[in-house]
């Protein structure tokens, strides 16, 4: 088994989550592999074609590109990432809330989001209906790591 199911993520964070992702899968006898799907999109317009539908919000900048999603719908997940352009970081911003639920389906949650923190990265969140999106954003290099849960 791979150490990291998640192969884009490149964040101390990120592989922190997806470890967190894999076990809880494996203690509810889940198999996390075989019920994720991983897929790199070039383009926003590209990932909303292919049938990304609900699990990249409606909030990505329409410059989005490189996106790469994995979700896996048996635990209500999505993680991904995306780089966007200069110029919709404000409207990007305005949409969201400033900063991270102090809570999150997952048991190392505050150590994720102080692990980006100190990597540069700014957190914002978005709550739609059940569905609860935090992005931990760049903003110097316009890049964006999103965690994307259903509320139960």
């Amino acid at each position: 088994m791979p150490d990291n199911p998640l192969p884009f993520a490149r964040t101390t964070g990120f592989r922190t989550w997806a470890g967190l992702i894999l076990a809880a899968s494996l203690l509810s006898g889940c198999d996390m592999l075989s019920n994720s799907v991983t897929t790199d999109y070039a383009t926003l317009a590209e990932a909303r074609a292919g049938g990304l539908g609900g699990w990249l919000p409606d909030v990505v900048p329409a410059s989005a590109t490189d996106i790469h999603v994995s979700t896996n719908m048996d635990l209500g997940f999505s993680v991904g990432e995306f780089w966007f352009a200069s110029a919709d970081a404000p409207a990007f911003f305005m949409r969201l809330e400033p900063g991270a639920p102090p809570s999150a389906p997952f048991d190392s949650w505050s150590d994720t989001v102080v692990e980006y923190c100190e990597d540069g990265y700014l957190a914002h969140s978005i709550h739609e209906g059940r569905e609860t999106t935090v992005f931990f954003c760049h903003e110097q290099k316009k890049r964006c790591d999103y965690f994307s849960w259903t509320n139960r």
